[in-house]
């Protein structure tokens, strides 16, 4: 089984040069149709902190971990389903 997906996406970059300081991205979306499952794929250059609705994504700290970012970004997903679907 191969497990490397083929993803159709742009890197979301800060429109300044920051020199290392931490960005944060925030994007309110709504969305019409109901949910039935919903899959968060996250990844930076650099370490992130994924929340939906205030509420922390997942239990990883300081994720993706080390790599050599010239060679390969590390990605993880998260089933986000739950935090979306109106119970």
């Amino acid at each position: 089984m191969n497990s490397q997906r083929k993803f159709k996406a742009s890197w979301i970059c800060s429109p300044m040069q920051l020199q290392g300081a931490a960005v944060t991205f925030k994007k309110q979306i709504s969305v019409s149709a109901p949910i039935t499952s919903a899959t968060l794929f996250v990844s930076a250059i650099g370490l992130y902190d994924a929340h939906i609705n205030g509420k922390k994504v997942g239990e990883r700290v300081l994720a993706p971990g080390f790599t050599s970012y010239k060679n390969r970004v590390l990605y993880q997903s998260y089933d986000v389903t739950d935090m979306l679907c109106k119970k």
